[in-house]
Protein backbone atom coordinates (compact mmCIF):
# COMPACT_ATOMS: atom_id res chain seq x y z
CA UNK A 1 0.00 0.00 0.00
CA UNK A 2 1.40 3.36 -1.05
CA UNK A 3 0.44 6.50 0.85
CA UNK A 4 1.71 10.02 0.19
CA UNK A 5 1.31 13.15 2.31
CA UNK A 6 1.23 16.85 1.48
CA UNK A 7 2.37 19.38 4.05
CA UNK A 8 3.48 22.97 4.40
CA UNK A 9 7.23 23.71 4.28
CA UNK A 10 8.89 23.83 7.67
CA UNK A 11 10.61 21.65 10.22
CA UNK A 12 7.42 20.02 11.50
CA UNK A 13 4.97 20.85 9.31
CA UNK A 14 1.66 21.49 8.83
CA UNK A 15 0.03 18.38 7.39
CA UNK A 16 -2.52 19.19 4.66
CA UNK A 17 -3.67 15.97 3.01
CA UNK A 18 -3.00 12.30 2.44
CA UNK A 19 -3.52 10.16 -0.69
CA UNK A 20 -4.02 6.47 -0.03
CA UNK A 21 -5.08 3.95 -2.71
CA UNK A 22 -6.08 6.81 -4.97
CA UNK A 23 -8.34 8.47 -2.37
CA UNK A 24 -7.47 11.95 -1.09
CA UNK A 25 -8.39 13.08 2.41
CA UNK A 26 -7.85 16.61 3.75
CA UNK A 27 -6.93 17.26 7.38
CA UNK A 28 -8.94 19.65 9.57
CA UNK A 29 -7.73 20.57 13.05
CA UNK A 30 -9.17 21.80 16.33
CA UNK A 31 -7.76 24.65 18.39
CA UNK A 32 -5.08 22.43 19.95
CA UNK A 33 -3.76 21.04 16.66
CA UNK A 34 -5.50 17.65 16.87
CA UNK A 35 -7.08 16.19 13.75
CA UNK A 36 -10.81 16.75 14.20
CA UNK A 37 -12.08 15.77 10.75
CA UNK A 38 -11.02 14.28 7.44
CA UNK A 39 -12.84 15.52 4.32
CA UNK A 40 -12.86 14.31 0.73
CA UNK A 41 -12.34 16.35 -2.42
CA UNK A 42 -15.99 17.52 -2.29
CA UNK A 43 -15.59 18.70 1.32
CA UNK A 44 -17.76 15.88 2.68
CA UNK A 45 -16.76 14.76 6.17
CA UNK A 46 -15.55 11.14 6.02
CA UNK A 47 -14.01 10.72 9.48
CA UNK A 48 -14.20 12.52 12.84
CA UNK A 49 -11.96 12.35 15.90
CA UNK A 50 -12.12 13.44 19.55
CA UNK A 51 -9.13 13.37 21.92
CA UNK A 52 -8.54 13.91 25.61
CA UNK A 53 -6.17 16.66 26.69
CA UNK A 54 -3.24 14.20 26.87
CA UNK A 55 -4.01 12.40 23.61
CA UNK A 56 -6.25 9.42 24.30
CA UNK A 57 -8.79 8.84 21.52
CA UNK A 58 -12.21 9.50 23.06
CA UNK A 59 -14.37 9.00 19.96
CA UNK A 60 -13.86 8.17 16.30
CA UNK A 61 -16.13 7.72 13.29
CA UNK A 62 -15.14 6.66 9.77
CA UNK A 63 -12.84 3.98 8.34
CA UNK A 64 -9.97 5.94 6.74
CA UNK A 65 -6.56 4.71 7.83
CA UNK A 66 -4.89 7.70 9.46
CA UNK A 67 -1.94 7.64 11.89
CA UNK A 68 -1.91 11.43 12.44
CA UNK A 69 -4.55 12.20 15.06
CA UNK A 70 -3.46 13.76 18.35
CA UNK A 71 -1.29 16.79 17.46
CA UNK A 72 -1.59 15.58 13.89
CA UNK A 73 -0.76 19.03 12.56
CA UNK A 74 2.76 18.56 13.98
CA UNK A 75 3.29 15.02 12.76
CA UNK A 76 2.67 13.02 15.95
CA UNK A 77 2.46 9.45 14.56
CA UNK A 78 0.15 6.97 16.33
CA UNK A 79 1.27 3.32 16.21
CA UNK A 80 -1.89 1.13 16.12
CA UNK A 81 0.04 -1.99 17.18
CA UNK A 82 1.57 -0.54 20.36
CA UNK A 83 -1.04 2.19 21.07
CA UNK A 84 1.66 4.78 21.65
CA UNK A 85 2.78 7.82 19.64
CA UNK A 86 6.07 8.31 17.82
CA UNK A 87 7.30 11.90 18.25
CA UNK A 88 10.70 11.80 16.51
CA UNK A 89 13.26 11.58 19.35
CA UNK A 90 10.99 9.71 21.76
CA UNK A 91 7.83 7.61 22.15
CA UNK A 92 4.87 9.16 24.00
CA UNK A 93 2.26 7.14 25.92
CA UNK A 94 -1.05 9.10 26.03
CA UNK A 95 -2.78 6.87 28.60
CA UNK A 96 -0.30 7.99 31.29
CA UNK A 97 0.69 11.33 29.75
CA UNK A 98 4.41 10.49 29.87
CA UNK A 99 7.36 9.78 27.60
CA UNK A 100 8.54 6.15 27.62
CA UNK A 101 12.22 7.07 27.66
CA UNK A 102 14.47 9.59 29.35
CA UNK A 103 15.01 13.00 27.81
CA UNK A 104 18.09 12.57 25.55
CA UNK A 105 19.14 16.13 26.38
CA UNK A 106 18.75 15.74 30.13
CA UNK A 107 16.93 18.16 32.40
CA UNK A 108 18.00 21.25 30.38
CA UNK A 109 17.35 23.71 33.17
CA UNK A 110 13.77 22.61 33.76
CA UNK A 111 12.60 23.16 37.38
CA UNK A 112 11.69 19.45 37.69
CA UNK A 113 13.76 16.28 37.78
CA UNK A 114 11.01 14.23 36.14
CA UNK A 115 12.64 13.70 32.74
CA UNK A 116 9.75 11.53 31.56
CA UNK A 117 7.25 14.40 32.04
CA UNK A 118 5.40 15.52 28.91
CA UNK A 119 5.54 19.35 28.51
CA UNK A 120 5.38 19.61 32.33
CA UNK A 121 1.67 18.69 32.04
CA UNK A 122 1.00 22.07 30.41
CA UNK A 123 -0.86 20.56 27.46
CA UNK A 124 -2.99 23.68 26.90
CA UNK A 125 -0.08 25.91 25.97
CA UNK A 126 2.73 23.61 24.84
CA UNK A 127 3.61 20.81 22.44
CA UNK A 128 6.85 18.89 21.87
CA UNK A 129 7.09 17.92 18.19
CA UNK A 130 10.80 17.05 18.43
CA UNK A 131 10.61 14.96 21.60
CA UNK A 132 13.43 17.12 22.94
CA UNK A 133 12.00 20.51 23.85
CA UNK A 134 8.54 21.88 24.50
CA UNK A 135 7.34 24.78 22.36
CA UNK A 136 4.68 27.32 23.26
CA UNK A 137 1.71 27.73 20.95
CA UNK A 138 2.17 30.98 19.07
CA UNK A 139 2.04 32.15 15.47
CA UNK A 140 5.55 31.04 14.58
CA UNK A 141 8.51 29.71 16.49
CA UNK A 142 11.63 29.29 14.39
CA UNK A 143 9.63 28.43 11.29
CA UNK A 144 7.47 25.94 13.19
CA UNK A 145 3.70 26.39 13.26
CA UNK A 146 2.52 26.38 16.89
CA UNK A 147 -0.58 28.54 17.14
CA UNK A 148 -3.98 28.64 18.88
CA UNK A 149 -6.09 28.36 15.73
CA UNK A 150 -4.91 26.03 12.98
CA UNK A 151 -6.38 26.69 9.52
CA UNK A 152 -9.08 24.41 8.19
CA UNK A 153 -10.80 24.33 4.84
CA UNK A 154 -13.76 26.76 5.03
CA UNK A 155 -17.10 24.94 4.85
CA UNK A 156 -20.70 26.08 5.28
CA UNK A 157 -22.83 25.12 8.29
CA UNK A 158 -26.44 25.96 9.23
CA UNK A 159 -25.44 26.65 12.85
CA UNK A 160 -25.13 30.19 14.15
CA UNK A 161 -23.46 31.13 17.43
CA UNK A 162 -24.60 34.52 18.74
CA UNK A 163 -23.07 36.16 21.79
CA UNK A 164 -25.63 36.96 24.50
CA UNK A 165 -23.27 38.07 27.26
CA UNK A 166 -19.84 39.22 26.08
CA UNK A 167 -16.91 37.33 27.65
CA UNK A 168 -15.78 39.19 30.74
CA UNK A 169 -14.03 38.67 34.05
CA UNK A 170 -16.13 38.22 37.18
CA UNK A 171 -13.12 38.06 39.48
CA UNK A 172 -9.45 39.02 39.54
CA UNK A 173 -8.07 35.50 39.81
CA UNK A 174 -9.80 33.39 37.21
CA UNK A 175 -13.49 34.21 37.44
CA UNK A 176 -15.22 34.56 34.06
CA UNK A 177 -18.68 34.50 32.48
CA UNK A 178 -19.68 34.03 28.85
CA UNK A 179 -23.07 33.21 27.27
CA UNK A 180 -23.97 32.37 23.68
CA UNK A 181 -27.09 31.31 21.77
CA UNK A 182 -27.04 28.29 19.47
CA UNK A 183 -29.49 28.30 16.57
CA UNK A 184 -30.08 27.06 13.01
CA UNK A 185 -31.63 30.17 11.41
CA UNK A 186 -31.29 28.81 7.86
CA UNK A 187 -33.31 25.68 8.69
CA UNK A 188 -37.08 25.63 8.03
CA UNK A 189 -38.29 24.65 11.50
CA UNK A 190 -41.87 24.17 10.32
CA UNK A 191 -40.87 20.94 8.56
CA UNK A 192 -40.22 19.27 11.91
CA UNK A 193 -43.03 17.62 13.84
CA UNK A 194 -43.50 19.51 17.09
CA UNK A 195 -44.74 16.32 18.76
CA UNK A 196 -41.34 14.63 18.60
CA UNK A 197 -37.90 15.66 19.82
CA UNK A 198 -35.78 15.27 16.68
CA UNK A 199 -33.54 18.02 15.37
CA UNK A 200 -30.78 19.02 17.79
CA UNK A 201 -27.51 20.93 17.86
CA UNK A 202 -24.89 18.77 19.59
CA UNK A 203 -21.61 20.21 20.81
CA UNK A 204 -18.56 18.22 21.86
CA UNK A 205 -16.64 20.04 24.58
CA UNK A 206 -13.09 19.54 25.81
CA UNK A 207 -12.12 21.45 28.94
CA UNK A 208 -8.54 21.46 30.25
CA UNK A 209 -7.14 23.53 33.10
CA UNK A 210 -3.85 24.09 34.86
CA UNK A 211 -4.43 25.87 38.19
CA UNK A 212 -1.45 26.20 40.55
CA UNK A 213 -0.41 27.84 43.77
CA UNK A 214 2.26 30.53 43.62
CA UNK A 215 4.80 27.92 44.70
CA UNK A 216 4.16 25.94 41.53
CA UNK A 217 2.18 23.07 43.06
CA UNK A 218 -1.02 21.93 41.40
CA UNK A 219 -3.95 23.20 43.39
CA UNK A 220 -5.70 20.13 44.79
CA UNK A 221 -9.19 21.61 45.14
CA UNK A 222 -9.27 23.21 41.66
CA UNK A 223 -11.03 21.72 38.64
CA UNK A 224 -7.81 20.48 36.99
CA UNK A 225 -9.22 17.17 35.81
CA UNK A 226 -9.76 17.23 32.03
CA UNK A 227 -13.40 16.99 30.98
CA UNK A 228 -14.80 15.66 27.71
CA UNK A 229 -18.54 15.64 27.20
CA UNK A 230 -21.34 16.28 24.72
CA UNK A 231 -24.17 18.75 25.21
CA UNK A 232 -27.35 18.97 23.15
CA UNK A 233 -29.48 22.04 22.38
CA UNK A 234 -33.01 21.57 21.11
CA UNK A 235 -35.29 20.23 19.89
CA UNK A 236 -35.36 22.47 16.86
CA UNK A 237 -38.70 24.12 17.74
CA UNK A 238 -37.17 25.41 20.99
CA UNK A 239 -34.05 26.93 19.44
CA UNK A 240 -32.25 29.21 20.06
CA UNK A 241 -30.85 27.88 23.31
CA UNK A 242 -28.39 29.66 25.58
CA UNK A 243 -25.16 28.04 26.73
CA UNK A 244 -23.51 29.50 29.83
CA UNK A 245 -19.79 29.25 30.50
CA UNK A 246 -18.77 29.84 34.12
CA UNK A 247 -15.18 29.68 35.34
CA UNK A 248 -14.71 30.10 39.11
CA UNK A 249 -12.43 32.64 40.74
CA UNK A 250 -9.60 30.64 42.35
CA UNK A 251 -8.56 33.39 44.75
CA UNK A 252 -5.28 35.09 45.57
CA UNK A 253 -2.09 33.05 45.67
CA UNK A 254 -2.90 31.22 42.44
CA UNK A 255 -2.12 31.39 38.75
CA UNK A 256 -3.45 29.36 35.87
CA UNK A 257 -5.23 28.94 32.59
CA UNK A 258 -8.52 27.31 31.57
CA UNK A 259 -9.19 26.38 27.93
CA UNK A 260 -12.64 25.28 26.74
CA UNK A 261 -12.88 24.05 23.15
CA UNK A 262 -16.28 23.31 21.61
CA UNK A 263 -17.31 21.89 18.24
CA UNK A 264 -21.01 22.03 17.33
CA UNK A 265 -22.87 20.07 14.67
CA UNK A 266 -26.47 20.06 13.45
CA UNK A 267 -28.14 16.63 13.68
CA UNK A 268 -31.62 16.92 12.11
CA UNK A 269 -32.57 13.28 12.75
CA UNK A 270 -31.27 12.87 16.28
CA UNK A 271 -33.67 12.09 19.13
CA UNK A 272 -31.44 12.45 22.19
CA UNK A 273 -33.95 11.01 24.62
CA UNK A 274 -34.72 7.92 22.53
CA UNK A 275 -31.00 7.29 22.08
CA UNK A 276 -29.92 7.96 25.63
CA UNK A 277 -32.48 5.92 27.59
CA UNK A 278 -32.55 2.57 25.71
CA UNK A 279 -28.80 2.31 25.12
CA UNK A 280 -27.65 3.73 28.44
CA UNK A 281 -24.81 5.56 26.68
CA UNK A 282 -25.62 9.02 27.92
CA UNK A 283 -26.04 10.46 31.39
CA UNK A 284 -26.89 13.97 32.51
CA UNK A 285 -23.89 15.62 34.17
CA UNK A 286 -23.06 19.08 35.54
CA UNK A 287 -20.10 20.93 34.09
CA UNK A 288 -19.08 23.93 36.17
CA UNK A 289 -21.27 23.52 39.20
CA UNK A 290 -24.51 22.01 40.48
CA UNK A 291 -27.05 20.81 37.94
CA UNK A 292 -29.37 23.78 38.04
CA UNK A 293 -30.70 25.90 35.14
CA UNK A 294 -28.27 28.70 35.95
CA UNK A 295 -25.24 26.50 35.34
CA UNK A 296 -26.12 23.67 32.96
CA UNK A 297 -28.10 23.56 29.70
CA UNK A 298 -31.36 21.61 29.94
CA UNK A 299 -29.99 18.63 27.99
CA UNK A 300 -26.35 17.90 28.65
CA UNK A 301 -24.83 14.49 28.11
CA UNK A 302 -21.52 12.72 28.52
CA UNK A 303 -20.32 9.19 27.77
CA UNK A 304 -20.45 6.96 30.85
CA UNK A 305 -17.14 5.49 29.66
CA UNK A 306 -14.44 7.57 27.92
CA UNK A 307 -14.50 5.28 24.87
CA UNK A 308 -18.26 5.31 24.30
CA UNK A 309 -19.35 6.65 20.93
CA UNK A 310 -20.73 10.14 20.38
CA UNK A 311 -24.42 10.49 19.36
CA UNK A 312 -25.72 8.58 16.36
CA UNK A 313 -25.08 10.49 13.15
CA UNK A 314 -22.27 12.58 14.65
CA UNK A 315 -19.75 11.70 11.94
CA UNK A 316 -22.21 12.22 9.08
CA UNK A 317 -23.58 15.50 10.43
CA UNK A 318 -21.44 17.71 8.21
CA UNK A 319 -18.98 20.42 9.21
CA UNK A 320 -18.57 21.53 12.79
CA UNK A 321 -18.65 25.10 14.06
CA UNK A 322 -15.83 26.04 16.47
CA UNK A 323 -16.45 27.74 19.78
CA UNK A 324 -13.59 28.49 22.20
CA UNK A 325 -12.97 30.21 25.53
CA UNK A 326 -9.64 30.88 27.26
CA UNK A 327 -9.24 32.33 30.76
CA UNK A 328 -5.81 33.21 32.19
CA UNK A 329 -4.61 34.94 35.38
CA UNK A 330 -1.64 35.36 37.72
CA UNK A 331 -2.28 36.50 41.27
CA UNK A 332 1.24 35.96 42.60
CA UNK A 333 4.21 38.01 43.83
CA UNK A 334 2.77 41.48 43.62
CA UNK A 335 1.57 41.09 40.04
CA UNK A 336 -1.45 43.02 38.88
CA UNK A 337 -4.48 40.93 39.81
CA UNK A 338 -6.41 40.70 36.56
CA UNK A 339 -8.21 37.96 34.66
CA UNK A 340 -7.75 37.83 30.87
CA UNK A 341 -10.68 36.38 28.94
CA UNK A 342 -10.54 35.61 25.20
CA UNK A 343 -13.37 33.93 23.30
CA UNK A 344 -14.32 33.01 19.74
CA UNK A 345 -16.75 34.31 18.71
CA UNK A 346 -16.32 37.41 20.86
CA UNK A 347 -19.24 39.52 19.64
Amino acid sequence: MICSYTHEPGLYGELIAQERNGEIRYYNYDGLGNTSELTDENENVTDTYEYSAFGEEVAHTGTTENPFGYKGVLGYYANPETNDIYVRARIYEPTIGRWLSRDPLGVQGEPTLNIFLYVRNQVVDFADPSGLKKLRRRCRHGGVWIRPCYPSRPKPSPISIKVVTAPHATGKCGGALYEVDFDVPAVDKSQFDSANSTGWIVQSVNRVADVRTCGGATRADAENTPLQFYEAFGPVQELPKTDTYLVPDEGEGTYGVVQITGRARWLPNLDVFAERVPTGKWSIVPVFGPADPGHVPEAQFAPTHPYDSPPNGWGAAGPSVPHDLRVEWNCCCGRRKETTVVATPSS
